[in-house]
C-alpha cells in the first residue's frame, strides 16, 4: 500500500505546471474558434484598434466593470471595441484591464483563436484595454433565458464540448476566477469566442 501511494505522488509531481502548459498547447492549437482569415487579419486589426480615432464612446449597460463601447473610424473603415479601464479589488474579485491583454496574449501563443483583439488604449485620459467588438447572435446568458437549443449531435456540438474545457483549462492558465455567461459567446456555426 505504502509503495503504491509513494507512486502515486511522484506520479502527480511529474504533471507540473510547464507540463500542463505543453498539453494546453499541444492540443489546442487545432481547435481555434476564429476562422483562418479572421485570424490572418489580427495584426492589421491590432493597429487599427491602436491608431484610429475615436468617434464616439457609450456605456455598454452590462458588466460589473462598467466597461463604455468605443466607436473607431479612420479613413473609411470603422469598427468599435469594449474599453475597460478597471484595476484592484472590485466586487470582491481581482480586476485589472491589463489582464486582458495578457489573456489575448496567452491566447495568441496557445494558438486557441478564442479571444478577439486585445491592445492598451489611452481615452479620457486613462489607459485601459480595448478589444475589438464581436457581433455573435447568442451570449450564453441568453442562450440560456431565451431557451435556446443548442446542438447536441454532429460536428458543432463536439466542437462546443471541446471548446468549454479549453475554456475551462485557458480560465485556470490566466487564473479567470469570475468567467460569466455574458462573456461567452457563440457564433451562428456554434464556435465560441
Amino acid at each position: 500500500m505504502g509503495k503504491i501511494y509513494h507512486e502515486e505522488r511522484k506520479m502527480k509531481r511529474k504533471f507540473s505546471l510547464p507540463f500542463v502548459f505543453f498539453i494546453l498547447l499541444a492540443c489546442c492549437a487545432a481547435y481555434s474558434q476564429f476562422l483562418p482569415q479572421e485570424l490572418a487579419q489580427r495584426e492589421d486589426i491590432e493597429e487599427f484598434l491602436l491608431t484610429a480615432d475615436i468617434i464616439r464612446a457609450e456605456d455598454i449597460g452590462e458588466g460589473v466593470t462598467k466597461p463604455k463601447r468605443l466607436y473607431l473610424k479612420q479613413g473609411d473603415v470603422e469598427m468599435s471595441g469594449c474599453w475597460k479601464y478597471v484595476k484592484g479589488k472590485h466586487l470582491g474579485n481581482q480586476e485589472g484591464w491589463q489582464y486582458e491583454i495578457a489573456a489575448y496574449r496567452f491566447d495568441k501563443l496557445l494558438g486557441l483563436g478564442m479571444i478577439p483583439p486585445t491592445v492598451e488604449r489611452d481615452f479620457d485620459g486613462k489607459k485601459g484595454s480595448l478589444q475589438l467588438w464581436v457581433t455573435t447572435p447568442h451570449s450564453l446568458l441568453t442562450i440560456m433565458e431565451e431557451n435556446i437549443p443548442m446542438p447536441t449531435t454532429g460536428p458543432a456540438a463536439l466542437g462546443i464540448s471541446r471548446a468549454k474545457y479549453i475554456v475551462l483549462a485557458f480560465d485556470s492558465l490566466i487564473g479567470n476566477a469570475d468567467r460569466t455567461q455574458q462573456n461567452l459567446r457563440y457564433t451562428e456555426d456554434w464556435r465560441t469566442i
